[in-house]
C-alpha cells in the first residue's frame, strides 16, 4: 500500500516549482510581463495545484511555503526584486488579478466534491461514499432540564427562581460536591 505523506508531498512540489521558477528567471528575464505570467501559469501554478485535492495543506507552514513561491512568481513577473514594503507583493498578486493559491485549492476541493456528490466523477460514484442521513423511526424528546426533580434545597432554590437554571445548578451542584 502506497502511503501519501503530506509533508514530504508538500517539500517535493514546492521543490520542483522553485526549480523551474529558478529556470524561467534564468531564461525569460529579458521577456516582456506577458510572457513571464504566461510561463507561471503554464509551469509554476500548475505544479503547484497538480492533484492538490488530495494534498492540500493543513499546517500554516505548509500553506506559507506554497504561498512563497507565488509571492517569488510575483516578483519575477513584474521583474520587482528589490521593494521590500510589507504587503508589497501581496498587493502586485491583486493588482494582477491573481488569487491566492489558497483560495483556488478551498475553490477545487467545492467542485470535486459537488462533482462526487452530482455523480459527475465515474471513477468514483456518489453512492460508495456518500450514505444518506436515515432518521431513527423511534423518537425521543430531550428531556428539559425543568423537568428533572431536585432534591437539594440550595439546587431547588437554584432551579426555580433563575430564568437559566441549568448553568447556576451546575454552579451549585460543583460546588457543594468540592
Amino acid at each position: 500500500m502506497l502511503l501519501l505523506r503530506k509533508d514530504t508531498t508538500i517539500n517535493k512540489i514546492t521543490k520542483k516549482a522553485n526549480s523551474t521558477l529558478g529556470f524561467l528567471r534564468r531564461n525569460l528575464k529579458h521577456c516582456p510581463e506577458s510572457c513571464r505570467k504566461t510561463a507561471y501559469f503554464a509551469l509554476i501554478r500548475t505544479t503547484l495545484e497538480y492533484s492538490s485535492i488530495v494534498w492540500d495543506p493543513l499546517l500554516q507552514k505548509d500553506i506559507d511555503k506554497i504561498e512563497k513561491i507565488q509571492k517569488q512568481s510575483a516578483r519575477f513577473i513584474t521583474g520587482d526584486y528589490y521593494t521590500k514594503t510589507p504587503g508589497y507583493v501581496t498587493n502586485m498578486l491583486k493588482s494582477m488579478k491573481i488569487p491566492p493559491l489558497q483560495e483556488r485549492r478551498k475553490a477545487n476541493r467545492l467542485i470535486f466534491f459537488f462533482k462526487v456528490v452530482e455523480g459527475l466523477v465515474p471513477a468514483m460514484p456518489s453512492q460508495d461514499f456518500l450514505t444518506p442521513v436515515r432518521q431513527s423511526k423511534r423518537r425521543i424528546t430531550p428531556k428539559h432540564f425543568k423537568d428533572f426533580k431536585v432534591n437539594n434545597i440550595v439546587e431547588q432554590y437554584s432551579v426555580s427562581h433563575q430564568s437559566s437554571a441549568k448553568p447556576n445548578y451546575i454552579k451549585t451542584h460543583f460546588s457543594l460536591r468540592h
